[in-house]
């Protein structure tokens, strides 16, 4: 999903937020893609979810100026008109909470290996 943000959060500090975030579902044993509200009600878990919808937000203020929250509908229209007027130094990607690999979601695996060993 795109999103539109502030100059001064760079693209690596969205993934990281987000990749936290999704940590904190995985320990609460809450699907990672955040689809739904989680069905378990804690303080960690409800800011978890609250900063994520705050992020997709965002994708309304990228909707607004690239006409589509969806950065595969972006890049084909980049293809199509290349010279694009506007400025996209602040267009983001936000990540969805999975990962298809041979058509099986591996997300959950990849924040696992990703995630400190304690």
């Amino acid at each position: 999903m795109l999103i539109w943000v502030p100059d001064s959060i760079s693209q690596a500090a969205i993934n990281r937020t987000v990749r936290a975030i999704h940590a904190v579902f995985d320990a609460h044993g809450q699907p990672l893609h955040l689809g739904a509200a989680p069905t378990v009600d804690t303080p960690r878990l409800r800011a978890a979810y609250r900063s994520y919808q705050a992020l997709a937000d965002l994708s309304q203020e990228a909707m607004a100026l690239v006409k589509t929250s969806s950065a595969q509908a972006f890049c084909a229209s980049l293809i199509d008109a290349p010279a694009r007027a506007a400025d996209l130094s602040n267009l983001r990607l936000l990540h969805r909470g999975r990962f298809y690999r041979r058509g099986v979601d591996v997300y959950p695996q990849l924040l696992a290996a990703a995630s400190p060993k304690a």
